[in-house]
C-alpha cells in the first residue's frame, strides 16, 4: 500500500495562533492550497499578513460554522488547532473549555461521520492528559491521569477520536504536544523569561523551585510532526508524544537563559505553582 498522499487542500482550525500561523506558512510554502479558520479579527497584524494572497481565510467559530452545514468535502487533511489552549483558564472557567476543546472535537467528528470520503484529521492534543506521571520517561502507554480540566478535554478529545476511527472507519491521528516554543510566541515559560529579561530587572521572579521539569520543542520540529502524521500510511486513532525527547529543569533553563543574554540577576522562586500544572515531564527517545 502507497503512504497518504498529502495533496493540495488543506484545512487549519484555529490557523491564526502560534502553532497554526507556523503551520500555514510551511504548508504555503509547500504549494498547499489551505483554508484556515479562526475567530480572530487580527490576521492583518500576524506573523500571516505577507501571506493573507495566498491562503483562504475564514473568520469564525468553528462549531457555528459546522453547525450552519460548513463543507468539508474535497479537503485532504483537516489540522484541528482551534479550541482553548490555556491550562489556568481551564481551571477557572471549566465549562468554557469543555466546550472550547472537546465540544469543538465532537462536532468535527460528527460532521466527518457524515462526510462522503472524509479527509484524515490531525487533532492537537496535549502532553496535560498525563498529569504527573508515575514513571519517567513518558511512553504513549503510560497511566494518564489528568490534573486539569484541560488535561481531562483533551483527553477525551483523542478517545472520541479513536472511537470514531474504530467505528466509522474515520482517519484519525492525535499527537500528544509537550512545551513547545518558538517566534511569535507570546506566553509561557521561555517567553516569560526573556521578557521579564528584556525589561533589565535586577531580581528575576520565577514560579516554582526551579525543579520542575519539562520537555521543550522547537516549532519547526512540531511543524515536521504535524507533515510526517499527514503522510504515514495509517490514521486509525493513533496517539503520539511529540517532544524532544530531552528534558530540562526550570532551573537550568533560567540560567541557560541568563548566561545566553549575558545577565546576572538575582534569581528568587516563588515556591508556588498553579493549580493544574504537573511537577515533571520527561520523554522517551
Amino acid at each position: 500500500m502507497q503512504p497518504f498522499d498529502l495533496k493540495k487542500r488543506v484545512l487549519v482550525t484555529g490557523g491564526a495562533g502560534f502553532i497554526g500561523s507556523h503551520l500555514v506558512k510551511r504548508l504555503v510554502s509547500m504549494n498547499k492550497e489551505v483554508t484556515i479558520i479562526d475567530p480572530l479579527a487580527v490576521l492583518e497584524q500576524s506573523q500571516l499578513a505577507p501571506y493573507l494572497s495566498s491562503i483562504h481565510t475564514i473568520q469564525g467559530d468553528m462549531g457555528v460554522m459546522i453547525h450552519e452545514g460548513f463543507d468539508l468535502e474535497g479537503f485532504d487533511v483537516i489540522y484541528h488547532l482551534a479550541g482553548n489552549n490555556h491550562v489556568q483558564h481551564s481551571v477557572d472557567d471549566p465549562a468554557y473549555d469543555f466546550d472550547a476543546n472537546l465540544g469543538l472535537t465532537f462536532k468535527l467528528l460528527e460532521k466527518l461521520r457524515f462526510t462522503k470520503n472524509p479527509p484524515r484529521l490531525i487533532n492537537t492534543s496535549s502532553a496535560a492528559v498525563y498529569g504527573d506521571p508515575i514513571k519517567m520517561p513518558i511512553k504513549e502507554g503510560d497511566p494518564t491521569i489528568p490534573l486539569s480540566p484541560y488535561g481531562v478535554s483533551k483527553l477525551a478529545g483523542e478517545s472520541y477520536g479513536q472511537v470514531y476511527s474504530h467505528l466509522f472507519n474515520l482517519p484519525v491521528i492525535s499527537l500528544r504536544v509537550f512545551s513547545v516554543y518558538g517566534p511569535f510566541q507570546k506566553k509561557l515559560v521561555i517567553y516569560d523569561l526573556m521578557k521579564k529579561l528584556t525589561q533589565g530587572l535586577e531580581k528575576l521572579t520565577v514560579q516554582g523551585d526551579g525543579t520542575q521539569m519539562r520537555d521543550f520543542l522547537f516549532i519547526d520540529d512540531l511543524i515536521d510532526a504535524f507533515l510526517t502524521c499527514a503522510k504515514i500510511e495509517t490514521a486509525h486513532g493513533e496517539v503520539y508524544n511529540t517532544a524532544s525527547g530531552k528534558s530540562i529543569t526550570i532551573s537550568e533553563l533560567v540560567n541557560t537563559i541568563c548566561a545566553i543574554c549575558g545577565m546576572k540577576p538575582e534569581i528568587q522562586y516563588t515556591h508556588q505553582t498553579a493549580l493544574g500544572v504537573p511537577k515533571k515531564w520527561e520523554v522517551a527517545n
